[in-house]
């Protein structure tokens, strides 16, 4: 039973991350369609860039990891989390750095779960309530939600950055030439 389900938490995880999910496009595929120009500019007060996000995900690949190694002195500050300069101080390089590690964390994340036979998923994850089965289940999820503001910030910086259309930058796709005669 175990070994077929700790196989079965590491397809979904792999399907997720980059392979070919049900749902559509695989987490590292749309971020690698992200505009690396405002990938750390937030799209509105309040809300977290794409760089915030990623440098996310990867502290609870880590966590997960150091867990599943037996480091249970390993703490996640939720509010840290998002600080992607702690990852990579340098803006410029500092997408491409991102996107590496994500990709590490989640191979080395893989790597350790193939080696198991699937007992691990009944242990208590260490200083924690709940089981590794919570916490890699969980991941999947984690990852998803916030794939969907990763989508959603995305298309608000590019709306963002788009050109409005005034006298000096006409748009035909709002309306056609035939009908120009008819702005006055």
């Amino acid at each position: 039973m175990h070994a077929s389900e700790i196989s079965y938490i590491i397809n979904q995880l792999d399907q997720t991350f980059d392979k070919n999910p049900w749902y559509g496009e695989p987490i590292h595929s749309i971020l690698k369609s992200v505009d690396p120009d405002n990938v750390f500019e937030s799209p509105t007060e309040g809300i977290h860039s794409i760089g915030e996000l990623v440098a996310h995900l990867i502290t609870y690949r880590v966590f997960a990891t150091r867990r599943l190694l037996g480091d249970n002195d390993y703490y996640v500050s939720q509010e840290n989390s998002f600080r992607w300069q702690r990852l990579y101080p340098e803006k410029k390089d500092a997408w491409d750095n991102l996107m590496g590690k994500l990709t590490t964390e989640h191979q080395h994340l893989l790597s350790i779960l193939r080696e198991s036979d699937g007992s691990i998923l009944d242990k208590t994850v260490g200083g924690q309530s709940y089981s590794f089965r919570y916490l890699l289940n969980g991941i999947i999820q984690h990852d998803l939600y916030h794939l969907g503001q990763v989508v959603l910030i995305k298309k608000m910086n590019q709306r963002k950055h788009q050109a409005k259309p005034g006298p000096m930058n006409y748009s035909y796709k709002l309306f056609p030439f035939k009908d120009l005669s008819l702005i006055k």
